[in-house]
């Protein structure tokens, strides 16, 4: 009896032998799709169509709402195809983008400042460097949020199916991801999809207990959120739960997502002379101040007045009612014209 002799690459096992070895290629191919610490997979192409057709359905809502809601009473027409991207912190990340953080000496010593050191520098980073291919910059951030909502929700299909064998349980988790209210912000030029497509597969890593590749992922979603910390904080608190032995090894990888804040901390004490320009960023602007656990503090996205008063039991219910996916994404996003101003949140 012979047996086939082992050289280079062995192929599959079958019939208790191993066939010949596979091609050079094929053996490539294999190391590039292990990007994530994952066997290659076959791309689903019902997650992409899921993904083009929840975007152009918000494509369709946006101009319709522009009909419906101009920003003119006596308009006679949509107004720009645009003009619904280009309200609340698009503003801010389109000024960093454009001018920088203080440009021309300005800065928080001003009475009129618009506190804007309280977006990170991530996406203003990226949206820079996109505006030098495409000239446009509403279509610069419409192009990045695309392309990582892309990198998002695949990611998350993969991250579901890892928890369950069902072969339809990623398109399922796609399906009721993109159809969810909060699906909004993955088409706007905000920082939801940037932050995503650094968080989801940064997480996807961690599972496979690629410490190195789930850290600088990690890093980089802290760029864009200050939520990256807690990303971090969970990756930390796998690490610690899954690690034996010889492998703890890679445990000062976790300590990479902090450096990015801590640079930018150390940027805005260089301009401002305040280690704390961040957090005092977001108590002019939004009212967002550390608070005792149990106490109430203000509420996010509005300004602190002199005198609290309690809130409605209108606004009450406001809140605390469920919106639809059609009626919340209209008012929330595309009637900010005929509703009149609202002071946008940081990120």
């Amino acid at each position: 009896m012979s047996f086939p002799v082992r050289s280079g690459t062995p192929g599959p096992l079958r019939c208790g032998r191993r066939t010949a070895p596979d091609h050079p290629d094929r053996a490539a191919h294999l190391r590039r799709s292990r990007l994530f610490g994952l066997p290659p997979r076959r791309f689903d192409p019902e997650v992409w169509w899921l993904y083009l057709l929840s975007r152009a359905g918000i494509w369709i809502v946006a101009y319709c709402t522009r009909w419906l809601f101009p920003a003119d009473a006596g308009a006679r027409d949509a107004g720009p195809v645009l003009g619904p991207f280009q309200h609340w912190d698009w503003d801010f990340y389109l000024k960093i983008a454009r001018d920088g953080y203080f440009p021309g000496f300005v800065g928080p010593w001003q009475v009129d400042w618009d506190n804007r050191e309280a977006f990170l520098p991530g996406l203003p980073l990226l949206l820079r460097a996109t505006h030098e291919v495409v000239p446009n910059w509403t279509l610069s951030g419409l192009l990045i949020s695309f392309v990582a909502g892309a990198v998002a929700v695949f990611s998350l299909a993969r991250i579901a199916e890892l928890q369950l064998p069902d072969p339809r349980i990623g398109r399922r988790t796609v399906l009721f991801f993109v159809l969810s209210p909060c699906a909004i912000f993955l088409f706007v030029g905000y920082t939801e999809s940037l932050f995503l497509a650094f968080a989801l597969p940064a997480w996807l890593a961690a599972q496979r207990r690629n410490w190195p590749l789930a850290a600088a992922l990690a890093a980089l979603a802290s760029t864009v959120r200050i939520s990256g910390l807690f990303l971090a904080a969970a990756i930390a608190l796998h690490f610690a739960l899954v690690t034996r032995g010889r492998r703890w090894r890679a445990a000062p990888w976790l300590a990479l997502p902090v450096l990015p804040l801590a640079g930018y901390t150390w940027y805005l004490q260089v301009h401002t002379g305040d280690w704390m320009a961040w957090q005092h960023a977001q108590e002019r602007g939004w009212g967002r101040t550390f608070h005792a656990p149990g106490r109430r503090g203000p509420t996010p996205g509005t300004r602190r007045s002199p005198t609290p008063r309690p809130p409605s039991s209108r606004s009450c219910s406001r809140a605390s009612c469920w919106r639809c996916w059609w009626a919340w994404s209209s008012r929330a996003c595309w009637s900010h014209d005929a509703a009149g101003p609202r002071r946008p949140t940081s990120a």
